[in-house]
């Protein structure tokens, strides 16, 4: 697979966790092209024609406008209290989100889950069983988890667990960046991030099943596993770190774009190692994480 410059799992990812909200497509290829074409083409995202909701690209205020449509000139314009009327070309009102349902299938093909399949809802647009998988010698009870985003959201996952036939041991894949070595469910249920297990490769997306069977192994086929040490934190834990660290010390929140270069130096001032995430990357990750505490 040709290098890309984002990785279209983690892309996935905050596609998946942002809900029903949709980003600019233009906005998004402009720093992961690459990453966003391979996506949609796969079926994993998916783009719809026009949002009437934009982000002014006119002044540095990051401010929302409502987009009206000029009979006369046939062209998409809103007005800024710096710039004045300000047109915007049709292809740049594109937006794309996660196909939820390409995800709910591909994870069923991928892991795989033993027939026969019945995959079902148990929290609307959250939480679904797959299904059972056999891995290392052990039955997995599939589930799959998304926008786990406040205690409520854990505590109604933890409620429908038990509701479940169990196998061997209780698996819940997620794609929210929560401190899952810390939690325990009911039935032994354990979290596991879908990063440390899935990635790209020329055929699509694949899920890892040495690294499935090595997790699965590592548990010792324990319901209640052994406590092992925190990992590594993900970008998406390290950007929400930075972001409330500045907050709490009372620095003023200018534009993304500002927001994102600062915390940029500040990831590299941290790891010298470790060449730091591009600014537009952290600003679309800084976007999504205002969607997901304000509820937008």
């Amino acid at each position: 697979m040709a290098d890309m410059t984002t990785d279209p799992l983690e892309i996935l990812c905050d596609l998946i966790e942002a809900g029903d909200n949709r980003f600019s497509l233009s906005a998004l290829r402009e720093g992961s092209g690459e990453a966003i074409n391979f996506l949609m083409r796969i079926g994993a995202a998916e783009a719809t024609t026009h949002s009437l909701e934009v982000t002014c690209g006119a002044c540095d205020n990051d401010h929302s406008a409502h987009l009206e449509f000029d009979p006369a000139t046939r062209c998409y314009w809103h007005f800024c209290p710096e710039a004045g009327r300000v047109i915007v070309n049709e292809s740049a009102l594109a937006t794309i989100g996660v196909n939820r349902q390409w995800v709910i299938d591909w994870l069923v093909k991928a892991l795989p889950i033993t027939p026969p399949i019945r995959s079902h809802v148990l929290v609307d647009d959250r939480v679904w069983h797959l299904g059972y998988a056999h891995v290392a010698g052990t039955e997995l009870t599939v589930v799959f988890a998304i926008q786990l985003l406040a205690q409520r959201d854990l505590d109604a996952l933890a409620t429908v667990l038990p509701r479940l036939p169990s196998g061997d041991l209780g698996l819940v894949l997620t794609t929210s960046a929560v401190q899952i070595r810390s939690i325990t469910f009911p039935h032994g249920y354990r979290l596991l991030d879908l990063r440390e297990i899935a990635r790209a490769d020329e055929q699509g997306l694949v899920v890892d099943r040495l690294r499935l069977a090595s997790w699965v192994e590592g548990l010792g086929g324990s319901k209640i596993p052994k406590p092992v040490g925190p990992g590594r934190p993900s970008l998406a834990a390290l950007i929400r770190e930075f972001y409330e660290n500045r907050r709490a010390r009372r620095v003023p929140l200018t534009t993304w774009r500002a927001e994102a270069r600062a915390i940029q130096g500040e990831l590299s001032l941290r790891d010298r190692v470790r060449t730091p995430p591009a600014i537009r990357t952290i600003e679309r990750r800084l976007r999504i994480l205002r969607a997901k505490d304000t509820g937008a």
